[in-house]
């Protein structure tokens, strides 16, 4: 078969009758797939995998087909006049007991997020208005200026209900284009009309001619399905899909006439109960409706949504043991490749480089004109590459027709079709062909040993005389992979799924063509020459470490000797008797493994690569940006007025009130112990001003100098440099017209800081140390692994010690961090809370228990903030809502409203606390978490906890009661629910804001197979949010408040001021440098 004159020729069959045989199958392969389809299709629009369809399934949701439908209708009324019309939302369902209960349900989640669509409006609203004032101020724009005062109040409300209708609406808008783009193929399964579809998405991209009651009840309708379908808010499609179907109902979205929009509880919930009952979908079980299903995962809720299914399916299968390779190897199949190329190139440049064996690197011809071992290189690589590919490819589609063979035939993302199809049959033809082709046509000469050192005379390989013709039929190959490489692999998405519905938004949002055509050719030519360093490390480190080893030279294998080129040569596997000899066997065996070290090496060298030119390339940003020496505080800060460098860029971002923004910030630094009171004097002092801020500075006390930052703590240090390094940045990006654009501008306006909201998830994690935690740790069994519920046994999970068995945890706190303490010792003596400023006596009051609670309270706030704990997190986060509260303009607006608590309108923060009450949690969190709230009452600071089953009964109380007043509530109505809290300071105790009730637990599943824990908390948090942009913080972060300040300029990268269309923001998130402070706490921290 490998050589010619054998006795197998004659058996050797004709290429062309080779290709006629697979012309005809994949002729066949074709027919049947067309048959499938046309079957599938003539099913209409019946969903076959409806479970919804069969009064057998109605089990599955907890109700009876014959349950009487309970009926309840709320009326969409917001305060605001304008947005009031007669349209009313209605919630049917079998679950509920009375029509009156089904009210109640609808009323608690439509008034909740009524309120909170109603905010979004106003804030939406004031931010107009002081796009509008901040045009009046700018000297060129006389016209903008005249077009800002014509506009009404009701014509300003008017647009920014337009704007959040869009926003609102966006995901659905999304999902009519894109199902709408599916064509007749869709539409066999039921999905809707394509026109109708486009027109529901113009209807909501061009609402400015719609009636603004009508655009608030939309939008409001989505925000209720989100809060009743619970888990389901994290399946958009499926929402969307729904929310489609109700549109339908009340007639679609062309009229503004009195609409009745109508969902159906148990539809939209539909996929939660099966989750609760099964969620592994690696096991069949027999569920309710009688067969035996795997899990559902939320994945398949929404793809049911986008393939338009009236009920919910399985529609991917997970993959398990040997298939989770198979699925690696499929999925990164490109990559693999790209860096086997690259392995490729780096072997004929080695052929030729002389850096090995005389033999196997030299006189192997030139890069252009190759021949020997070069020739048999590129003939033999088509070979390999083809017979590849097209394993590759039959792998693929059989794979993808087990894994999705559930959704086969419908329009998802990742679902392949007909078009998809055809390609990779085309690429497996075409391999196989080629395969054949090249191998037919092959011109393999073995390399004489004589030419080792020569490459004159007989050593003149005879295929050089005609290279083109030896090597046609291969370059042929090579060009129709590479036009197929990159035909079927070329990017024809964005990488990054900005989210809005059409390229029209996305120019507007300054995302064009050009602008990303011209991103994608930078980062192309950066993967070029990161694959090119790969070839040269390969060249010279990798291969030329296999000298002389291969199994012809060294074991005297010469199976492949045609394919390689390499001459005979004698060796332990040289007779055929030896072969499996243990000399031969261990010599093939050595080599092998040197030979796939160096494969596997020359996979992962693009690793090294690419982490050195982020490393070179991040710092040639960084210069660019200003960002080197953050941190350097052997620079001196100069703070005096006008004249100092630091005072003139501070006054720049900032404005000209920069001053009292350096009094907070020192005054920060003091409250938390960073610096002591005489360190907070020196800071004030050399920016002019004092401590209090009331009574100017003496010509005494005014010592403006200059700052030098190494004689303050290295913590302080480092945020203060950081600090003014990073206003270079906002200065120049952030800055246009000083008088509106600086936080304390002489024209700034509150309307222009964008509502934000901080979700800070949290589950039985230390929230405040207590007392007796602070004490402990100095005991001998301290230091010994606690056995949990004080009830030890032989194999039973322990829990950390409780100290080091020397000193108390507190003492341990103290040795890391001994100046702040001394700090704190110092504060509270200055403040009248202690007799005395020594550091020593305050540590032994508190161990002997001698201080006021104050003091108590104080220590526990220190200690938190030292550790990793909740308190640290909520304590940094309400950091930016105590920056605006300083700012003068700020100040001017709440003062118009003195029932709000400062900022609340502009930043808000939830601790979203599962545990909360509940006998999982620990009472003394639970303390903590009130000692917080009441702490920072005045804040925008709100709890929202799960109420369930278990839950303490105060707590039931206290809402049942909140819920009583409020109407409506009948005992027994829910048993589980969302509860949003407030500190009410008059009555020291938690205040009900909002109560949300709910059909499931937050996790959903059995076992170990259950949702995950973090997400559901979060989402708990998340249908509380009135801002419009939202931060995720996790139980391990703080931040300094200098930073806090630099937050409205941060959020200037979504929203511009100069952005004329406001529906559609310039990016969507934004990753926020993350500072590692456990690195300071300790060997383990670092």
């Amino acid at each position: 078969l490998f050589g010619a004159g054998t006795a197998c020729t004659i058996m050797r069959p004709s290429p062309k009758a080779m290709l006629v045989s697979l012309s005809l199958i994949a002729g066949v392969a074709l027919v049947q797939i067309g048959r499938l389809l046309a079957a599938w299709c003539r099913r209409s629009r019946r969903d076959v995998d409806a479970t919804a369809a069969s009064g057998a399934d109605k089990a599955t949701y907890g109700w009876q087909q014959d349950d009487e439908v309970r009926v309840g209708y709320v009326r969409i009324a917001p305060r605001e006049p304008q947005l009031q019309g007669d349209h009313q939302v209605e919630l049917s369902s079998r679950r509920l007991r009375s029509n009156g209960e089904a009210g109640w349900w609808l009323w608690t989640h439509v008034s909740a997020q009524m309120e909170i669509l109603e905010r979004q409006v106003q804030a939406e609203v004031a931010a107009m208005q002081a796009r509008g004032d901040r045009a009046a101020q700018r000297i060129n724009a006389a016209s903008e200026a005249k077009l800002s005062g014509s506009e009404s109040p009701e014509e300003v409300l008017s647009q920014a209900m337009q704007v959040i209708h869009r926003r609102t609406l966006e995901g659905f808008a999304s999902w009519c284009l894109y199902v709408a783009a599916g064509g007749v193929s869709a539409r066999c399964f039921g999905a809707p009309n394509s026109e109708e579809l486009r027109g529901y998405a113009r209807a909501i991209e061009n609402n400015a001619e719609r009636d603004d009651a009508r655009l608030f009840a939309e939008a409001l309708l989505l925000r209720v399905m989100e809060s009743l379908g619970e888990q389901v808010l994290q399946c958009p499609e499926r929402l969307s899909w729904l929310l489609f179907n109700v549109f339908q109902e009340a007639g679609g979205l062309e009229g503004n006439g009195p609409a009745t929009f109508s969902v159906d509880f148990e539809q939209l919930q539909d996929g939660l109960h099966q989750m609760k009952l099964h969620t592994n979908p690696y096991e069949r079980v027999a569920m309710p409706s009688g067969r035996r299903e795997l899990g559902l995962n939320f994945d398949d809720i929404n793809e049911s949504g986008i393939q338009c299914r009236e009920g919910i399916a399985k529609t991917y299968k997970e993959p398990a043991s040997l298939m989770v390779i198979i699925d690696f190897f499929l999925c990164y199949r490109v990559p693999i490749m790209l860096k086997i190329y690259t392995l490729a190139i780096s072997g004929y440049i080695y052929l030729g480089s002389g850096w090995g064996d005389d033999i196997t690197t030299k006189h192997n011809g030139s890069f252009f004109a190759p021949k020997w071992l070069r020739m048999n290189y590129l003939q033999t690589t088509a070979l390999v590459d083809a017979a590849i590919w097209a394993c590759l490819e039959v792998v693929l589609v059989c794979y993808v027709a087990w894994q999705r063979g559930p959704s086969l035939g419908r329009r998802s993302p990742g679902i392949p079709g007909l078009k998809w199809l055809l390609e990779h049959l085309l690429n497996a033809t075409v391999s196989a062909a080629g395969f054949l082709w090249v191998f037919s046509a092959r011109s393999l000469k073995r390399k004489p040993w004589a030419c080792a050192q020569s490459d004159d005379h007989e050593c003149v390989d005879p295929r050089s005389a005609d290279i083109v013709g030896n090597l046609q039929i291969c370059a042929i190959y090579w060009a129709v992979r590479v036009v197929m490489l990159v035909a079927m692999n070329c990017k024809s998405v964005p990488i990054f799924i900005y989210g809005t519905p059409g390229s029209k938004v996305r120019k507007e949002s300054g995302r064009g063509f050009l602008k990303n055509w011209a991103l994608d050719m930078r980062v192309n030519f950066a993967w070029l020459c990161m694959l090119g360093a790969c070839i040269v490390a390969e060249v010279c480190l990798l291969l030329p470490t296999m000298k002389g080893l291969d199994w012809s030279t060294t074991c005297g294998m010469n199976l492949l000797g045609d394919f390689t080129g390499l001459p005979s040569q004698q060796g332990a596997c040289t007779e055929a008797d030896q072969v499996l000899a243990f000399g031969c066997i261990t010599c093939l065996s050595s080599v092998s493994a040197g030979w796939l070290l160096v494969f596997f090496g020359s996979l992962v060298d693009i690793y090294f690569v690419f982490y050195v030119a982020s490393a070179v390339v991040g710092g040639v940003m960084g210069h660019r940006r200003q960002l080197n020496d953050l941190k350097n505080t052997s620079l001196p800060i100069d703070l005096r007025e006008h004249q100092g460098k630091e005072a003139q860029l501070f006054e720049r971002t900032f404005g000209p009130g920069w001053q009292q923004v350096w009094r907070v910030m020192a005054r920060e630094l003091l409250s938390e112990s960073l610096i002591s009171p005489k360190q907070a004097a020196w800071l004030l002092q050399a920016a002019g001003i004092s401590v209090d801020g009331q009574a100017p500075l003496t010509h005494r006390e005014k010592k403006q100098k200059p700052i030098h930052l190494t004689r303050f703590p290295k913590l302080a240090a480092e945020r203060l440099a950081f600090f003014f390094q990073s206003l270079k940045w906002i200065e120049r990006t952030s800055i246009k017209e000083a008088a509106t654009d600086t936080l304390t501008g002489e024209h700034f306006d509150a309307g222009s800081i964008p509502s934000l909201t901080q979700i800070i998830p949290a589950y039985n994690e230390v929230v405040i140390p207590s007392v007796e935690f602070l004490r402990a740790g100095a005991e001998e069994k301290d230091a010994n692994n606690m056995s949990p519920d004080d009830n030890p046994g032989l194999g039973d999970m322990t829990l950390p010690p409780q100290g080091d068995g020397v000193n108390t945890n507190l003492a341990f706190m103290i040795s890391q961090f001994p100046d702040e303490w001394v700090f704190l010792a110092k504060r509270l003596h200055q403040d009248g809370w202690s007799e005395s400023a020594e550091s020593q006596e305050l540590y032994h009051g508190f161990m002997k228990q001698r201080l006021s609670p104050h003091c108590i309270t104080e220590i526990r706030l220190w200690a938190c903030m030292r550790m990793q704990s909740v308190a640290k997190t909520v304590i940094g986060a309400l950091q930016y809502g105590r920056a605006l509260a300083s700012l003068p303009r700020v100040k001017e607006h709440y003062a118009r409203f003195p029932e709000k608590r400062f900022c609340e309108d502009h930043a808000e923060v939830i601790l979203a606390h599962q545990t909360y009450g509940h006998p999982e949690g620990n009472p003394k969190n639970d303390e903590a978490v009130q000692l917080l709230l009441e702490k920072y009452a005045e804040d925008a600071l709100f709890l929202v906890f799960d109420l369930q089953k278990g839950t303490a009964p105060e707590l039931w109380r206290m809402v049942q009661e909140f819920l009583a007043v409020k109407g409506g509530y009948q005992l027994g109505a829910f048993k589980q629910a969302s509860v949003k809290c407030k500190w009410d300071k008059a009555r020291r105790r938690l205040q009900v804001c909002d109560v949300l009730p709910r059909q499931f637990a937050l996790r959903l599943g059995q076992g170990d197979y259950k949702t995950q824990g973090k997400a559901c908390n979060q989402l708990n948090g998340l249908r509380f949010a009135t801002g419009h942009y939202v931060q995720a913080l996790d139980c391990n972060m703080g931040t300094f408040i200098g930073e806090a300040f630099k937050v409205p300029y941060v959020l200037r990268k979504f929203m511009p001021f100069d952005k004329q269309d406001r529906a559609a923001p310039t990016c969507r998130y934004l990753g926020f440098r993350e500072y590692i402070y456990t690195g300071r706490e300790g060997t383990v921290g670092k």
